[in-house]
């Protein structure tokens, strides 16, 4: 045995040595080519802060991630396809801006600069960043303003000026906005004005791509960002912010067919966050910002090959909450028109597996019913909401959220009709006329007392209070908003004959019998019977919806 090992080490020997023979013999000229091919796809720089280099610093071409060292210096082998070089801005630190564009990218330099580092030859990429307290901040997330039209740029402008009203109280944080895509409706040539119009917004705004951004006519997928690209950099990127990690992912698969899409995450884009991850510790709060939501349904669903199975949500979702696994996750999306939260925690999704502690919120539309309707504030969404957008307040790893309806107090949290129980004809809103007592007899119909409570999710309580006693908790169930159904049925005021009421699951009712309204309870004698909704959201923050 002895024998046969030392006459495999003699043959190791002579196999090394007649390689080292080969190699020496090679041609010069060849081997040069070889190193000069490595190097045109390398990229080399600094991350600097007040002259000094910030160690740990996450850098991306979008396919391949790196750190850099303890003098900030990175150095990157890009993919042939790479055409940014982005930061994932560590916490306590920001970059500069374009107006509400961050300088977070830079696309790959053409120069060849001689490093600190010795690397002589390889484009060189710089970058600035800023000290800036950050544990605690917030951030506006909004979703499909969809503009088509100049026109409804113009209906724009007031829910820009909305939402700097509302972070006027807010300046004493670090505040930033998020865009969850659909921007336009297919109409890239308007892309200039509506960056313009949010260059009024006095924070940076993060950008993800929806499908109606897309570029059309290509062939793949890999054609359908470019428009995107030329606006506002790359399709995938990441950020940190006191204990929270942000990433911005395309989730819009197109087809190769115009304005054909499904709900999927390609294996570039799982590589990519399987590498940005490994530079985030787990203990960090996940926020995820895509455009088509993840699931609509906590628990799995068996799949559909239809529409909306595919073009409404993630058909390779289960996989994304694998990778995310073992990390606290807000999951910020739109593309629905309307507003649905979903803790994923609550049910398991995956089958025999753990349930991931993922929440998700979908945002409704600011554009409400593609910018038909009532004039502003009283645009409203297929379920009811208001055309709005989403604050997230973050501080540590305390997150709390609020929906606001643009030009509404944030305190319109929810809307209350009351209709006849029998015929099932609503007679009065929120802000309804005042029932006649004098009027009321025996005759007076039971009653259906009806909310809307659009941020609802399972740790909110509702209640109904009639002249200022508790009734109990309403009864949820799954129909249509009286406001939507009565929008979507006048064509009139409808854009695209496809639109109809979108059933969903945050409507409570309370059946009221005709003799508690009949004027006498206890004794008392009304004028009017005072009935309120009181809404109680997870933080124990408590709103009212009023009909007299």
């Amino acid at each position: 045995m002895k024998k046969n090992k030392q006459q495999i080490c003699r043959y190791i020997q002579q196999a090394t040595l007649g390689l080292l023979l080969v190699l020496a013999s090679i041609n010069i000229a060849n081997a040069q080519n070889v190193v000069k091919s490595f190097s045109d796809r390398m990229v080399n720089g600094f991350v600097m802060c007040n002259g000094s280099g910030v160690e740990g610093v996450a850098v991306t071409d979008g396919y391949n991630v790196t750190c850099t060292n303890k003098t900030g210096y990175y150095m990157l082998e890009t993919s042939p396809d790479a055409k940014f070089i982005s930061i994932s801005t560590p916490a306590g630190y920001t970059t500069s801006r374009n107006c509400s564009r961050p300088a977070f990218y830079q696309e790959i330099s053409k120069n060849t600069v001689k490093s600190n580092e010795g690397n002589n030859g390889w484009p060189r990429n710089d970058f600035e960043i800023f000290s800036n307290p950050d544990k605690h901040h917030i951030f506006i997330a909004q979703a499909d303003v969809q503009v088509t039209s100049n026109k409804e740029l113009d209906m724009y402008e007031p829910i820009v000026k909305d939402i700097n009203e509302y972070v006027k109280r807010l300046r004493r944080f670090d505040i930033f906005g998020v865009d969850c895509g659909d921007m336009v409706g297919d109409s890239p040539q308007l892309f200039p004005r509506y960056i313009e119009i949010q260059d009024r917004l006095n924070m940076p705004v993060f950008k993800t791509i929806g499908n109606h951004d897309q570029t059309y006519g290509g062939r793949t997928f890999e054609t359908s960002y470019s428009t995107f690209e030329s606006n506002f950099g790359p399709i995938r990127y990441s950020f940190n912010k006191g204990q929270a990690h942000y990433i911005f992912l395309d989730d819009n698969f197109y087809i190769g067919r115009d304005g054909d899409y499904i709900g999927y995450i390609d294996e570039t884009t799982f590589r990519w966050l399987e590498q940005d991850l490994q530079f985030v510790p787990k203990d960090k709060i996940v926020f995820l910002v895509i455009h088509m939501p993840t699931s609509l349904t906590k628990q799995r669903q068996p799949f559909q090959f239809d529409f909306n199975s595919l073009a409404d949500q993630l058909v390779n979702a289960e996989h994304l909450y694998k990778v995310l696994e073992g990390r606290k996750t807000h999951v910020i999306s739109g593309h629905m028109h309307y507003n649905l939260n979903i803790d994923h925690s609550l049910m398991p999704f995956i089958e025999g597996g753990k349930s991931p502690d993922i929440y998700e919120h979908n945002i409704a539309a600011v554009c409400g019913t593609w910018w038909c309707g009532d004039a502003y504030p009283g645009k409203i969404c297929l379920d009811g909401t208001p055309q709005g957008y989403a604050i997230f307040d973050v501080n540590g790893k305390d997150v709390k959220w609020l929906y606001k309806g643009a030009g509404l107090p944030d305190s319109y949290q929810a809307k209350a009709y009351l209709k006849d129980a029998a015929s099932g004809t609503t007679q009065t809103t929120s802000s309804a006329t005042p029932a006649n007592a004098a009027a009321a007899t025996s005759a007076v119909p039971d009653k259906e007392l009806i909310a809307n409570v659009w941020n609802y999710d399972e740790g909110w309580k509702v209640e109904w209070y009639l002249n200022g006693k508790c009734m109990g908790q309403m009864e949820q169930y799954t129909g249509n908003d009286p406001d939507a159904e009565a929008l979507c049925s006048d064509r009139s005021k409808i854009k695209y004959d496809w639109i109809s009421p979108m059933p969903t699951e945050h409507l409570f009712r309370a059946k009221i019998p005709a003799e508690l309204l009949s004027g006498s309870q206890n004794g008392n004698k009304h004028t009017t019977n005072n009935i309120e909704v009181v809404v109680t959201d997870r933080f124990n923050r408590e709103y009212k919806a009023v009909v007299k």
